[in-house]
C-alpha cells in the first residue's frame, strides 16, 4: 500500500538479497549507490570500492559510511571497562550477552582516511557529515535514558565550547566516480 499511495513506479526499483559480490549486477548501470554500514565489515576495502566503482555510471555518486575512529568512548579503553563492569554485575550472564558491533567491524575511519581511501580508488571526495545514533550507548545501559539526556546536554555544551564533535559515531561520505585512467 505504501508504494501505491506514494505512486512509486515499480519499474524504478528492484529488491534483491544476497552477497553483493555474487549477484549479477551490470557494470556502469547505476547513477548512485548507497552503501551504509558496508565498508567497515569488508576484508579488502580497496576490492570492495573497486567493485562499487565498476557498477557506477560515469560521474555516478557513492554514499557510504563508516565508524569514526575518534569517539569519546574509544579513549582510555572505556568500552572494554564499561562492558566488563556491566557483565560482572549482570544477573543472567548468558542471556545478557549481545552482539557488540563495535568489536566485529574491521575498520574505523577519520575523514582524512576516507579521503585517502577514496582517492586510491579513483573516487572524488564531495562532502561528508558526521552523525551519532547512540551517544554514550554503553553508559546508557548503566544510567538509563534520563541520565543519557543529562550527560548529552552537559557534553554538548562542553564540546561546542572546544569545537569537537563528540557525538560523531559514524561518518557519512559522498563521493563521485572519477576517471579511472
Amino acid at each position: 500500500k505504501e508504494f501505491i499511495t506514494n505512486k512509486i513506479n515499480k519499474s524504478k526499483y528492484l529488491f534483491r538479497t544476497g552477497n553483493i559480490f555474487e549477484l549479477d549486477f551490470k557494470k556502469e548501470s547505476y547513477d548512485g549507490i548507497i552503501a551504509l554500514g558496508f565498508l567497515e565489515y569488508q576484508n579488502d576495502e580497496n576490492k570492495s570500492l573497486e567493485f562499487l566503482y565498476n557498477l557506477l555510471k560515469p560521474s555516478g555518486y557513492l554514499i557510504l559510511s563508516g565508524p569514526n575512529n575518534l569517539r569519546l568512548y574509544n579513549f582510555f579503553n572505556l568500552v572494554y571497562i564499561i562492558e566488563k563492569i556491566r557483565r560482572k554485575f549482570s544477573l543472567n550472564k548468558k542471556l545478557d550477552y549481545e552482539v557488540d558491533w563495535e568489536t566485529i567491524c574491521l575498520h574505523k575511519y577519520s575523514v582524512s582516511e576516507f579521503k585517502k581511501l577514496l582517492s586510491l580508488n579513483k573516487f572524488e571526495f564531495v562532502d561528508y557529515k558526521q552523525h551519532a545514533y547512540a551517544g554514550l550507548r554503553y553508559v546508557n545501559k548503566l544510567i538509563g535514558i534520563k541520565g543519557q539526556f543529562f550527560l548529552y546536554s552537559i557534553f554538548s555544551k562542553f564540546f561546542d565550547f572546544i569545537n569537537v564533535n563528540r557525538f560523531a559515531d559514524d561518518i557519512v561520505i559522498v563521493a563521485k566516480k572519477g576517471d579511472k585512467d
